[in-house]
């Protein structure tokens, strides 16, 4: 294939970044649903990269929250082994980072899980404190 050409995009990345775009969508309406204002999505920082991020007024000030998505289009599929250790200890560095940038009080970290099924979502929030 000469340079100049370009490929033709994978359909299943195709599917696949959309069932993730999907997800993500459910997570911000339910982040919303729960009192918080999505800030950003999808922002890259020093740590790696942080689905969304959001805040709201809390009863000492404002307060952070880095929500990490994992959307599936299969129900079999296990979303929770997708969050190990390492990618928890990741999240809450990333969650450090943002906390200053946000200005808030305190930084929480939630993990939602997202299950897509022809016209059905189904979401799991998890805080990882909890986890």
């Amino acid at each position: 294939m000469s340079a100049d050409r370009k490929r033709a995009p994978d359909p299943q990345r195709i599917k696949a970044i959309d069932t993730g775009r999907r997800g993500e969508d459910a997570a911000a309406r339910l982040a919303r649903s729960r009192g918080w204002t999505i800030e950003a999505r999808n922002l890259r920082t020093e740590a790696g990269e942080a689905d969304l991020v959001c805040v709201r007024q809390g009863a000492d000030g404002r307060l952070g929250l880095l929500i990490e998505v994992k959307t599936s289009a299969d129900a079999q599929s296990d979303l929770v082994a997708r969050v190990d250790a390492r990618k928890q200890r990741r999240l809450w560095q990333i969650a450090e980072l943002l906390a200053a940038r946000l200005d808030v009080v305190e930084m929480q970290v939630a993990v939602v899980l997202c299950v897509l099924e022809s016209n059905r979502e189904e979401l799991t929030w998890r805080s990882l404190s909890a986890w």
